[in-house]
């Protein structure tokens, strides 16, 4: 009988007074959850219309006074029409009804039927009130059908009545227009009808009440529409009535200003008070956004402070309520507002990891951003997201994308699959990626420890060349300097990049030129009207100027060789003014690096630089070392150690200056942690083990000299033990060894097959066994080695065999207390008179010849002094006999700076042309460079010196050379060829 009557039931005049009683319940800015919220009392007050309007039936009168019980019950008992007549009114709330119940009433059908009355209202808008229009603008924008043609004409309708529109009709009309902004192309229409809800609110904003407020500014933020002039009314009509606003409103009124960017700090603090008051009355949704909102703005205050730290401990206390989307808003704003709690984002992390399945790309996006951003590797929280994630990589938006790869590369989370699947994606979608998304993306790939997609980089450079006008100066910093840490430094890229920065070069800040003046330090050649740009404009900035980005900009003009005394001078002024206990000890060992490579040498600096790298040495090796530290840790803290150690060192022997009490000092800790680290490698090995093996711990004399190999035609096929020192030894190393330390210290193009090479590595680690000497099977230092040999030469090689010897000889070579002599006869008569050279040698990974002497290469001292001048009878070949020692040991120091000078060493075949070269192997087998003598400072410190003759391929070699002259060329030769002879360096 129920559904016999309501099929004759028609829309019936009378119904709008209900309607607008119904006003203060369900407002134009209540979002989808908070009328789900409401839907009980929604049904029963639908449930009370229908009965009222089934006339004289029992069943209305029933219906009215008790609420369905059950979704089914309430789809029997909905009495919508399927044509739609009647008034305007009726229509309206007709409408009304529809958005009320639109949970209930299938969707297709829902849509036909808003159609439907929209249209039927339209044909009567003339007749219509402007209330009434109102009402159903805001029933069609809750209803939200897919075309936008219903929705804004009855909008405009109202709209074109608008002077006869209350407070609570333009925030519906308000709703509408939001709808309309964000659910078309172009916002069509909201521009237009936001105009003139501003014109009417701005009239009569003193007659908007509190819910009223906050439903209006929500619809302006919704719709991305910022008035000035509006939102300051809407300012100081809230803060009069905040006292009455719910939690709901609130939240929504500091979203509103927030998501606009609008800063009012009164509101604001006003809105933090009224939010403490009423705390426990928020809501999970509430509570987020108004975190989110509080975290938008950009000033500071104890007040406001206090209200962050409150609002913080609530959101902890209902955090398993929270949403996907509410947990990774609160996220965010925690990491914007650099709430440093950990078990706050732990209880974040852990809720989170249980809702991740439901939560948007957007929500897992800006949910590890705000863990990467405040540095908190969640192991559980990450892995979760590389688990789930894989499969809905397709969805994630370019921005979204981008933030995820940034923030698993920010804390190191690097699982290969899920890795590589990112960047496929990436590659996927790069059309659509912005500048930000491009710089976020190269520096991921520059900071992971996984291999770069060569693709991936090759796509990224073509996208962010075509788009390089629209990058910021910050997004110009970071493209060159994630480029070029991948070591991809394509010139003509970085002539765009380099370009675009010297347009916009004042936009810089510290941080960019820091990174851009060390992006393109690192490029073979040097561009000076860029590296002219940063150094005046970081002479304006100078007063911004931090620690980090100081040292890094003076680092990056001393690798390209320039010196800007200006520059330099404001540099260390800012420095001092700083304080030097702000700078971390790598900050000032850069510093003293670059003020001793480019010849800025303040003495006064210097001795306060050294006197603070001093005290800092001191007081760690007076602190107790963190056993429980993990291998990963106590290695990274070893090597910044040992860096900074030898840089500062070096840069004090290279400016002439005493460093006697730094060296001590940095002695004294290295010592330590050498000592810890040993003790490290014979926790495995018993007491007794030791005892056995100490008799094998023999110090040799004071000074030994080492007989040559005995005299063959071929090349020794192993090397030998020259001298054997309780904890460091000296190996004599054959031409065709490589002394191999890992990474960069390959030589490519002079190794063999790298499954038939002779690895002076293996030589060592054979004659000391890992069970009882560690060091020289550690890759991570260089396997004890002090410095190297290139292949193709020969000659003495010194190693530790303990930590505390590895460290020991580091310093020392920093210092200039290990001196290394070299025998080398070259192409051409050389200059007598010719004692050093000083040419800067840049090495750069790959080619044929891999160093060059640059002006933007490292310092490089050779010292040479002339023995003989010779020449081969057979091939009419002039040469030198030549002494050399190095004072800095850069990858082909020797060989490069004599091939610069024009006397290549005989049979070098990188730095000597093909054609002399295979002419040079008619009559040398081999490079003739040999070194033939060190000395350094043994465990006790005492002076050990170690001379090894020429090796008897040379030999033969030198034979058959002619003196040029009969007296000092030819006595040279004759000794030489009959051992080692000494060299006067003093003269």
């Amino acid at each position: 009988m129920l559904a016999a009557s309501s099929a004759q039931l028609l829309p019936v005049r009378g119904l709008s007074a209900s309607v607008r009683q119904h006003r203060a319940e369900v407002s134009p800015g209540s979002d989808l959850s908070s009328l789900r919220a409401s839907r009980g009392s929604l049904y029963r007050w639908t449930g009370g219309v229908l009965g009222a309007l089934a006339v004289g039936s029992r069943q209305g009168a029933r219906l009215a006074r008790t609420p369905p019980s059950k979704p089914a019950d309430i789809r029997q008992r909905q009495h919508l029409p399927n044509t739609f007549e009647g008034t305007p009114t009726e229509l309206a709330a007709s409408l009304a009804r529809m958005a009320r119940s639109r949970q209930q009433i299938p969707r297709q059908d829902l849509e036909i039927r808003a159609r439907q009355c929209a249209a039927a209202l339209l044909k009567q808008a003339s007749e219509a009130g402007a209330s009434e229009l109102a009402d159903a603008a805001w029933a069609l924008a809750v209803i939200i059908l897919p075309e936008p043609g219903p929705l804004l004409n009855v909008a405009r309708a109202a709209a074109a009545k608008a002077e006869c529109l209350d407070p609570v009709d333009l925030t519906k009309l308000a709703r509408a227009a939001a709808v309309l902004g964000k659910g078309t192309a172009a916002g069509i229409g909201c521009s237009e009808l936001l105009s003139v809800v501003s014109k009417e609110a701005a009239r009569s904003i003193h007659g908007f009440q509190a819910r009223q407020l906050s439903s209006l500014a929500w619809a302006y933020a919704t719709a991305e529409c910022f008035e000035p002039e509006i939102f300051q009314l809407l300012a100081e009509a809230s803060l009069k009535q905040l006292p009455n606003f719910a939690p709901q409103g609130l939240a929504n009124l500091a979203w509103a200003f927030s998501s606009l960017g609008h800063q009012q700090p009164k509101l604001f603090l006003s809105i933090a008070d009224e939010a403490l008051r009423c705390l426990p009355g928020f809501k999970p949704q509430e509570l987020s956004n108004l975190v989110w909102a509080f975290a938008k703005q950009d000033f500071c205050d104890e007040r406001f402070a206090f209200a962050k730290n409150a609002l913080t401990k609530a959101a902890a206390g209902k955090m398993a309520s929270f949403k996907p989307q509410e947990l990774s808003n609160l996220a965010w704003a925690f990491a914007k507002l650099r709430v440093q709690d950990e078990s706050v984002m732990q209880g974040i992390a852990q809720a989170a990891c249980i809702s991740l399945p439901a939560a948007t790309p957007q929500s897992i996006s800006n949910l590890v951003w705000a863990f990467a951003t405040m540095d908190l590797r969640n192991e559980a929280l990450f892995k979760r997201v590389a688990e789930i994630a894989p499969s809905r990589l397709g969805s994630f938006r370019p921005q979204e994308l981008a933030n995820l790869i940034w923030a698993f590369a920010k804390v190191g989370f690097l699982d290969d699959a899920f890795w590589e699947s990112m960047l496929q994606q990436a590659l996927r979608k790069m059309g659509d990626f912005l500048p930000q998304h491009l710089c976020n993306l190269a520096w991921a790939c520059a900071t992971s420890q996984v291999k770069f997609n060569v693709n991936l980089m090759r796509s990224l450079q073509l996208e962010a060349t075509a788009k390089i006008h629209h990058f910021n100066a910050q997004g110009l910093s970071t493209l060159a300097w994630s480029f070029a840490s991948l070591g991809i430094r394509d010139i003509d890229f970085f002539d765009v990049i380099g370009l675009q920065a010297e347009q916009r070069i004042l936009d810089f800040s510290p941080q960019g030129l820091s990174l851009l003046s060390d992006a393109f330090s690192g490029l073979p050649a040097l561009r000076h009207q860029l590296f002219s740009a940063v150094s005046k404009t970081s002479i304006l900035k100078m007063q911004l100027f931090g620690s980090q980005d100081l040292s890094c900009l003076l680092l990056a003009f001393a690798k390209v060789g320039l010196q800007d005394s200006s520059l330099f001078q404001a540099a260390s002024v800012r420095a001092r003014s700083l304080s030097l206990t702000a700078f971390r000890s790598r900050d000032l060992s850069n510093l003293l690096w670059a003020f001793s490579s480019v010849d800025e040498r303040t003495e006064e600096f210097f001795r306060s630089v050294g006197s603070e790298l001093t005290g800092r040495f001191l007081q760690l090796a007076e602190e107790e070392i963190d056993s429980s530290c993990d291998s990963v840790g106590r290695e990274a803290k070893v090597q910044e150690l040992l860096l900074d150690s030898t840089e500062a060192l070096w840069a004090f022997r290279n400016a002439g200056l005493d460093a006697s009490d730094l060296a001590l000092a940095a002695r004294k800790c290295l010592t330590r942690m050498g000592q810890h680290l040993d003790a490290r490698g014979f926790c495995a090995t018993s007491t007794e083990r030791c005892r056995s093996l100490a008799p094998l711990l023999v110090e040799h004399a004071p000074a030994q000299t080492v007989a040559a190999l005995p005299s063959r035609a071929s090349l020794p096929l192993e090397p030998s033990v020259a001298l054997d020192l309780s904890d460091r030894l000296v190996l004599l190393k054959p031409a065709g060894w490589e002394v191999d330390g890992g990474g960069d210290d390959r030589d490519e193009c002079e190794t063999a097959d790298a499954h038939d090479e002779n690895l002076l590595s293996q030589f060592l680690q054979n004659f000391l066994p890992s069970r009882r000497w560690p060091l020289p099977h550690d890759l991570e230092h260089r396997f004890g080695f002090t410095h190297r040999v290139d292949k193709p030469s020969s000659g003495l090689v010194l190693a530790a065999k303990t930590y505390e010897a590895h460290f020991d000889l580091l310093l020392q070579l920093s210092s200039g207390a290990i001196v290394r002599d070299y025998i080398v006869l070259c192409h051409g008569w050389f200059a007598p008179s010719r004692r050093i050279i000083r040419s800067r040698v840049l090495w750069t990974k790959g080619g044929r010849a891999s160093s060059k002497v640059r002006p933007n290469g490292k310092p490089a001292l050779t010292r040479l002094r002339f023995l003989a001048h010779c020449f081969n009878r057979k091939l009419g070949k002039a040469a030198s006999l030549l002494a050399v020692r190095i004072g800095t040991g850069r990858r082909h120091q020797i060989r490069l700076h004599l091939a610069h000078l024009g006397h290549p060493v005989i049979c070098d075949g990188r730095y000597s042309a093909v054609s002399e070269f295979l002419e040079d192997r008619q009559w040398c087998p081999r490079n003739f460079l040999h070194r033939h003598r060190l000395s350094f400072k043994d465990k006790a410190g005492d002076l050990r010196e170690v001379s090894a003759l020429l090796p008897a391929d040379l030999t033969v070699v030198l034979k058959d050379l002619t003196p040029r002259d009969r007296c000092h060329s030819s006595s040279a030769l004759q000794t030489w060829q009959q051992g080692v002879t000494e060299v006067d360096w003093e003269s």
